[in-house]
């Protein structure tokens, strides 16, 4: 890779120990695991620019736009799913 992007400062700290290392290690997030995952995540491109994030396009491939669902009508309503709204803010 010719940039540093976010992805290494998190190998970085799962690799090197300390507590933050110890907390991603405990939920399974080792410095081995988060590579594989970021490789495959890319899809085998390297970090050639300095905004890399902006490439990989994951918000669009993992992420659900309700803000152009709810425009499009196609939100359920949201009274009394109170459960459901707190766990949103909660996230």
């Amino acid at each position: 890779d010719e940039y540093l992007s976010t992805e290494h400062l998190l190998i970085g700290i799962a690799a090197k120990g300390g507590r933050a290392g110890e907390i991603l290690d405990g939920q399974g997030a080792t410095a081995k695991k988060l590579l594989a995952a970021f490789e495959t995540s890319r899809g085998g491109r390297r970090v050639t620019t300095p905004d890399p994030e902006g490439q990989y396009k994951a918000l669009e491939k993992f992420g659900t736009d309700f803000t152009a669902a709810a425009r499009e009508g196609k939100l359920d309503p949201v009274i009394g799913r109170d459960q459901e709204i707190r766990r949103v803010v909660q996230v």
